[in-house]
């Protein structure tokens, strides 16, 4: 029953939610996602926020919220944030921009600081219903759990309103934490107080933690938990230059958490490609541990410059969240590391010869019809187009091809199976030959992809018997 009224909640909210425009559907505060763990009280801009928000735990906590976007730049050490082009971005500059309109004050709006982070809605947690506001049942610590979860499903940066909140013998003690991810059973966050990811539900303020029980003393009007949502307009989002960071000069390591690289890269897309590059040194010099973006370039290693007119072995593409094509490339002992596309030159495709797996036959009966067995398998390189002629002792001829795009071509039941008629064939001897079409794939621009391809063939003669 309760999972019900959840389920109800949900459906309530999303119909209310429809009306906004551009939600990304990208979950926002994926566990890969580079979390900036910002304390309210650093002396670097502890005294620069706005007059309201003295504290600052709700504008460091918005900040670590738009730094994990790729709407800015991070630079803890700029004095200054450059609201046109992102650049110099920290919770001090971001104050101090922010300080000059006061934006902050009016509806939690800091579009006119940072333009693409916007506020989608407030929703409230609370024991009852009210139809006035969005609220989610917080009847037990798992109902609240689901609901922020959905929030990050939809794309959302949730601020939420922490435990002490207007709880305080002035009844005006305030906090905010920033929502980071969820798990079966946790809302994990960033508390400003201190800098540290946590359970939402370990906080205590006042002597109060943020619980279901004591959900109906949070928030204004009395008994509402409030919870402001964050979206990101896909439009104001900074064109990556990897080119220009590739060598981490953008980087800073400001108390980052540290990047799941394995499942960074299972969210890019990998391209077959096999070939030989050349380092083009006019654009960058380094080898990289991770293909980086925005998102990574705090957690990429620089691994080792590069050579002038080194060449190196790729083994595959990878475009990176960013949208940017960087090479993997083999560095020998069983390492890999990753270069900027941009930054090198295709030389040529390194061809590999496609192995068939269990595919030749010795006989076959004359008059009688054949199921091809087996598969065609590559190991780096994409199996574009497979031909095949058959030849019997009369001369006669048989071509079928067909396209395709695999590593691991599989013949039964495919084109060249069902088009080749082994019944017809005469007595004797007969030839059949397959010519394999591989594809590698590449980029000299980081940015646009262009193909090469090679053909191998294979043939093997049976008796027709």
């Amino acid at each position: 029953m309760k999972f019900k009224k959840v389920i109800n909640a949900l459906l309530a909210l999303v119909l209310c939610f429809s009306l906004l425009p551009g939600i990304p559907v990208e979950a926002a505060g994926a566990s890969t996602a580079k979390v900036y763990k910002w304390k309210q009280t650093d002396s670097r801009w502890n005294t620069i926020y706005p007059a309201k928000w003295s504290k600052g735990c709700a504008v460091t906590a918005i900040a670590i919220q738009i730094a994990r976007t790729d709407l800015v730049r991070v630079d803890v050490s700029s004095a200054s944030f450059n609201k046109k082009n992102g650049e110099g971005f920290n919770p001090g500059s971001f104050a101090k921009a922010m300080k000059l309109g006061d934006n902050l004050a009016v509806n939690w709006d800091v579009s006119k600081t940072v333009s693409g982070f916007k506020v989608a809605t407030d929703s409230h947690f609370r024991k009852a219903s009210d139809s006035k506001w969005n609220y989610y049942p917080a009847d037990s610590k798992q109902a609240i759990v689901d609901a922020m979860a959905y929030f990050l499903e939809k794309g959302y940066y949730p601020i939420i309103e922490g435990p002490g909140s207007r709880w305080g013998s002035d009844k005006k003690s305030v906090h905010y934490v920033a929502v980071i991810k969820t798990t079966d059973d946790d809302v994990r966050v960033v508390d400003p107080a201190d800098g540290k990811e946590k359970s939402l539900f370990s906080i205590s303020l006042n002597g109060n933690k943020w619980s279901p029980a004591n959900i109906d003393k949070c928030g204004k009007p009395k008994g509402y938990g409030c919870c402001r949502l964050y979206k990101v307009d896909e439009s104001k989002l900074l064109e990556t230059d990897d080119a220009a960071t590739a060598d981490g000069s953008n980087s800073t390591s400001d108390n980052v958490s540290e990047l799941d690289a394995s499942a960074y890269l299972k969210r890019c897309e990998s391209i077959p490609t096999y070939c030989i590059l050349k380092a083009n040194l006019s654009k960058s010099e380094y080898i990289k541990s991770l293909p980086c973006s925005q998102e990574t370039n705090k957690n990429s290693e620089t691994i080792r410059q590069m050579e002038k007119d080194e060449s190196f072995t790729a083994v595959a593409l990878i475009k990176n969240t960013a949208g940017n094509y960087w090479y993997a490339v083999d560095l020998g002992n069983g390492k890999t590391g990753y270069m900027y596309a941009g930054a090198t030159l295709f030389v040529k495709p390194i061809e590999e010869d496609p192995t068939f797996n269990d595919a030749v036959f010795s006989k076959t009966t004359y008059g009688k019809s054949l199921s091809m067995k087996g598969h065609i398998t590559s190991q780096y390189t994409l199996i574009t187009e497979v031909s095949t002629v058959l030849t019997d002792s009369d001369g006669k001829k048989q071509e079928v091809s067909t396209s395709t795009k695999t590593k691991d071509f599989v013949i039964y039941k495919s084109k060249i199976d069902s088009g080749l008629k082994f019944g017809k064939l005469s007595k004797g001897d007969a030839t059949i030959t397959f010519s394999v079409e591989l594809t590698v794939y590449y980029s000299n621009d980081g940015k646009t992809i262009s193909s090469s391809s090679y053909t191998k063939t294979h043939s093997w003669d049976f008796n027709v018997v």
